[in-house]
């Protein structure tokens, strides 16, 4: 998997810094990996990553309300994987996480 299990488990903490520690670390691993971030004249692009963060802050939320399991976490960060290999499509609409496979 592409995200470090410590990760996920800090993820999972819920200790407010821990948790904030975590997403700022998975988030900027796909970043890296993926190189989303590029700059054009001093501006600043990466529609991605504006994505990816608001997966992993649907998952954090659901985490925390107990309607997810870690082990399903780590399904929605292998998702976000795929999203970022141009597998599929994701998006949250209306509280939603919604999957769009591609062709």
């Amino acid at each position: 998997m592409f995200a470090a299990p410590y990760l996920l488990k800090e993820m999972d903490d819920r200790q407010g810094y821990t948790v904030r520690r975590a997403r700022k670390a998975l988030v900027r691993a796909f970043i890296n990996k993926y190189k989303f971030l590029h700059e054009d004249q001093n501006v600043f692009h990466g529609g991605k990553v504006f994505v990816i963060n608001s997966v992993v802050g649907w998952c954090l939320d659901q985490r925390a309300a107990k309607k997810i399991s870690l082990t399903q976490m780590q399904y929605y960060v292998s998702l976000i994987q795929r999203y970022a290999n141009d597998e599929l499509e994701l998006s949250i609409q209306e509280g939603k996480l919604h999957i769009e496979i591609k062709e």
